[in-house]
């Protein structure tokens, strides 16, 4: 195998060269990626048929509220960025 690749539901295709200096190209569509590698007639695709199946993700868990509070940041004078009070201003919420 010198390459192996894949073609996305819009057309789009990344390619992977295998060898001493491996590489990965990307193109516009099969078309054009045959225009260029393909030119001697020489060149062979392999399709997998059917397409491997599609493992099931679940979603991300959110993060537990581990209690801590939101703090602006100060500003160069030492007073809350967010409101001009004295900093840590505690009355600016997120």
């Amino acid at each position: 195998m010198l390459a192996e690749g894949a073609e996305w539901s819009d057309g789009a295709v990344a390619l992977r060269w295998h060898g001493r200096w491996p590489s990965t190209s990307t193109w516009d569509g099969i078309d054009s990626l045959l225009a260029v590698h393909a030119a001697d007639g020489a060149t062979r695709l392999h399709w997998l048929d059917p397409p491997p199946p599609v493992r099931a993700v679940a979603p991300p868990t959110p993060e537990p509220y581990d209690g801590s509070v939101w703090l602006p940041a100060p500003a160069p004078d030492g007073l809350c960025s967010r409101c001009g009070r004295p900093w840590p201003c505690l009355d600016c919420g997120p």
